[in-house]
Order: structure tokens, then sequence, then C-alpha cells
């Protein structure tokens, strides 16, 4: 809103790759002056893996256990990011896209479990967007979410439009107001002031 100035800054960093000494982690991260970290909730498969199958899924939390950490700590330090691979898309077969959902609906459940402060859900694309929102609307409108939901948002010159793309997400997620953005400021920004500054008025919760 324009008439609120706010001078509170929030900085954290993220961690690609899951660790067994999450205390270490945050340790670490709080001498280095950083107020919180993104970290992935749970262990993800190689790169070049293929999805699992359907009937052998099964989560894994990337940490032992919930009590590794007070509720308190979970509720302030830490943002928990999703599987990237479990974004439903119409590329998938059938049987995958359901796999997705699924897995989609536990990862939430275990996040909201966790009581994490936010939940870092991986970038939409032009082919995943429809699935995708709706996969995630329904979860929403089922009321199990709990903590607030920062979409991905890379902005990249050579790609389609990344507000677009959001517009149409959000719309598909009846504007739930749980849902937010987190814009990724890439090193190939797009050249259009325009394109950033629509931003402004988007629900924006970590750049």
């Amino acid at each position: 809103s324009s008439d609120v100035c706010s001078s509170d800054l929030y900085i954290g960093r993220e961690f690609e790759q899951a660790t067994d000494d999450l205390r270490g982690l945050l340790q670490g991260a709080s001498e280095a002056k950083f107020d919180f970290v993104v970290i992935p909730l749970f262990k993800r498969p190689l790169p070049e893996a293929p999805l699992p199958n359907d009937n052998k899924y099964e989560l894994e939390p990337s940490t032992n256990s919930d009590l590794v950490l007070d509720s308190k700590t979970w509720s302030s330090a830490v943002v928990g990011s999703l599987s990237e691979w479990l974004v439903p898309s119409r590329l998938h077969s059938p049987a995958q896209a359901d796999q997705c959902r699924t897995a989609l609906a536990q990862e939430l459940h275990w996040a909201s479990h966790l009581g994490v402060y936010g939940i870092l859900l991986p970038a939409p694309t032009a082919d995943t967007c429809q699935l995708y929102a709706a996969s995630l609307g329904r979860l929403l409108l089922g009321g199990t979410v709990t903590a607030q939901l920062m979409l991905r948002m890379p902005l990249l010159s050579n790609q389609a439009d990344g507000w677009q793309t959001w517009n149409k997400f959000r719309m598909l997620c009846d504007h739930n107001p749980r849902l937010h953005v987190a814009l990724e400021l890439t090193a190939d920004l797009p050249s259009s002031e325009h394109e950033l500054e629509r931003w402004f008025a988007e629900p924006v919760r970590a750049v």
C-alpha cells in the first residue's frame, strides 16, 4: 500500500541441498547475519532420474524429525521449498500428472505440519500453469494449507511474459489471499521498465 512505509528488511539465504544438521545450518546463517533460511523440505531425486513409479512414491522429508527444531524456530526462521519435479504438466502422462498432484498435496501437508514461516513453490511455465494452478487451488479450498505460499517467478528477458503467467495462475486459484509472489531477479532481467514496474501492484512477498 502506498500509505504504508516499513523500514524492516529481512534477508535470508537459500540452500539448494538438504542437510542432516539443520541446527548447525541455522547457526551458521545467524552468525553470517541472515534473518532466516530457505531450505528444501524434501529429499530430491537426481536430475536425470524419472518420476518415481506411482506405487513406489514415498514422502521423504529432508529432516529426520519435526522435533529437530522447536515450533518458534520453524515459524520464524525457516521458509521451506517444495520439490521441483512435482509440478503437474500437460506434457506428463495422466498417471504422472496424478502422481504430481498427490505429491504436491503430501508435501504441502507436511510443510504445514512443520509450521514453517512460508512455503516456496516451484515456478510455473506456460505448459504447467493450468494443471498446476488447478491442483493448488483445490488444496487451498480444502483449508489444509496454513502457511503463506510464495510462488517463485523468475524474471527473464528471453522468456514469455512472467506477469501474464502469474496473472493467469492467481485467477485459476480464485485470487486466494494466501498466495503470494517470490520474484527471482536473474542476471538476464527484462529490458522493459514496464515489465518490472507492474509488479509493484502485486502481492510480492519476497525477492
